[in-house]
């Protein structure tokens, strides 16, 4: 029976060890340090070296012949013993197979006995996870102080689910993906002792597909050169076989049939790769590949596409790929359902996208509504003067008067306007409340909201008579509250000139500004709708609304 890959050129050193040089440099300085910890917890993914680096610290520590970089010497009794698997000092236990509390018990009975080949007992127990929580329990306090000859070693794929008590016990080790450029190189290097050749993309296709695993780039390698011989290099082909996946040529040929939103073009493809193979689930994860390489080479070259394809149609077919890929492992007909991922991406391209629709509208204009431009006021339209269709708003306007202020007048150069706005305001009068926004804009600065609130609904503006300010309010909108009426009376006491006062007129027929704002509103979703842009979008989708319209 012949011994895989993995087994094979399992390291026996730790210069050997892929990918994990900083880790080897730990425990290697530990070793020399004599600060080798009695609990090491090794955690990381499938096949990054834990159990690798586990058997090799428990070498070292048994090896009697040690050389500087703590390498150990794989000729003494330890060593050999320990590579035949006969080392009585160095126990190994599958925590998968073995989750009792009672095979917890025997490895802490043993614990008492002196190491008879070595100066250290160590057990190591892979996949800690698998324990039972009584068996965590079990080994807490033999952990947290050990005999001085006795080292634990874990090793696990899914630290979340160790205790916390556990892993505040021990000295984590958390080891990292192999990158893929060391990957493809260590790759090369197997194949060449094993007298095979390959294309230099080959290795690079293994190490992507096997994630950063060394074990799982190995066992692809080796059913790789099952179906190769020695007189011929392995191609890419070969590999894209051996995983069912999809050739750069086919990924090529399916974008550019989404591109034209060729919905039948991209089933035929996808059923041309199925009947060779290719699992859909895999057809579409490696297409959303190619959507990423592509948006992010759209990042730093938009210039250099070709079609010239907008950053949010990628972002679209992201997000029906992500979908796509729930719906796919949810279905029962994987293939059915990659088929109506491709027809949704492909009718999704026969739309514009957001950035295309805004390109459709007009530069916004103030002409009137026979230019049929979107406009709305802006916060910046709201600190101007006001008319009958543009009111300030009073937390937008920030006017005062000269004649009040302990900080002196302007200069003479200044406008009114800004004189206004850089002098403070004391006492509110009849000379700059000359406005229903300046009524609001005292409101707003004596913060009496509820105030506030009813004189922006309710009340319109008539003016002033000598020294008496002439409201109305909007007798349709309700009658006017006892609490309203009371508390403005003493608003204005506090806060208005002294010898001034209020008279409401309930004849007059003004509009409150929220009327105004309303009106404006209507005007302006009258003109919008006036658009030829906005009413195709109208017309394609019925039930949208215009919410909101911006002056851009």
């Amino acid at each position: 029976m012949s011994m895989g890959l993995a087994r094979k050129y399992r390291p026996t050193l730790f210069r050997d060890v892929v990918g994990q040089d900083l880790f080897v440099r730990i425990l290697r300085n530990a070793l020399a340090q004599g600060r080798l910890s009695s609990g090491l917890l090794l955690t990381g993914i499938r096949g990054v070296g834990k159990t690798t680096l586990a058997r090799l610290v428990a070498k070292a520590v048994s090896c009697s012949a040690r050389d500087a970089d703590q390498e150990p010497c794989n000729a003494c009794p330890s060593c050999l013993a320990l590579m035949q698997d006969k080392h009585v000092d160095i126990l190994e236990m599958d925590a998968a197979s073995h989750t009792g509390v009672d095979d917890i018990r025997q490895i802490l009975d043993s614990c008492s006995y002196k190491p008879l080949l070595g100066n250290c007992k160590i057990y190591i127990i892979d996949e800690v996870h698998m324990l039972s929580k009584s068996a965590f329990n079990a080994l807490l306090k033999t952990l947290e102080e050990p005999p001085a000859h006795v080292t634990f070693i874990f090793a696990t794929t899914d630290v979340a689910k160790v205790p916390l008590t556990v892993i505040s016990r021990c000295q984590q080790l958390h080891l990292h993906r192999v990158k893929s450029d060391i990957l493809a190189k260590h790759l090369k290097e197997i194949t060449e002792k094993e007298g095979y050749s390959a294309d230099p993309a080959a290795y690079d296709v293994l190490a992507e597909y096997s994630e950063g695993g060394v074990r799982d780039a190995l066992s692809l390698l080796e059913r790789v050169l099952l179906i190769s011989s020695s007189e011929s290099p392995i191609t890419v082909g070969d590999v894209l076989s051996i995983l069912g996946l999809p050739r750069t040529q086919w990924l090529d040929q399916w974008f550019e049939s989404l591109c034209h939103g060729d919905g039948p073009g991209m089933i035929s493809l996808i059923r041309q790769q199925y009947h060779q193979g290719s699992e859909p689930i895999t057809l579409l994860s490696r297409f959303m590949q190619l959507i990423h390489e592509k948006t992010v080479s759209c990042l730093k070259n938009p210039a250099a596409q070709n079609p010239p394809i907008a950053l949010d149609r990628y972002d679209q077919w992201w997000q029906l790929g992500q979908k796509g890929l729930a719906e796919l492992s949810a279905s029962p007909f994987p293939l059915l359902a990659l088929e109506m991922v491709a027809l949704r991406m492909a009718y999704m391209t026969l739309f514009p996208t957001q950035s295309q629709i805004l390109s459709f509208i007009e530069p916004p204009s103030i002409s009137g509504p026979s230019s049929g431009a979107l406009v709305h006021k802006t916060t910046e339209s709201q600190g101007a003067p006001t008319s009958n269709h543009q009111q300030a708003l009073p937390h937008t306007s920030n006017r005062y008067t000269p004649e009040h202020s302990s900080q002196g007048g302007s200069s003479s150069g200044d406008s009114e306007s800004e004189k206004r706005t850089k002098t403070p305001l004391l006492v509110w009068n009849k000379s700059n409340i000359v406005s229903l926004d300046d009524l609001l804009l005292a409101l707003a600065q004596a913060r009496e909201g509820l105030l506030h609130t009813h004189v922006r609904s309710n009340v319109s503006w008539v003016g002033w008579d000598d020294a008496a300010l002439v409201l109305h309010w909007d007798k349709t909108r309700g009658e006017m509250p006892k609490t309203f009426s009371s508390g403005f009376d003493q608003f204005f006491k506090q806060h208005i000139q002294k010898g001034h006062h209020i008279r409401w007129n309930d004849t007059a027929h003004g509009m409150s500004q929220l009327a105004q704002e309303e009106q404006e509103k209507n005007h302006y979703d009258a003109l919008a709708k006036q658009n030829p842009a906005v009413q195709t979008i109208l017309k394609t989708f019925p039930d949208v609304t215009i919410e909101q319209i911006t002056k851009v």
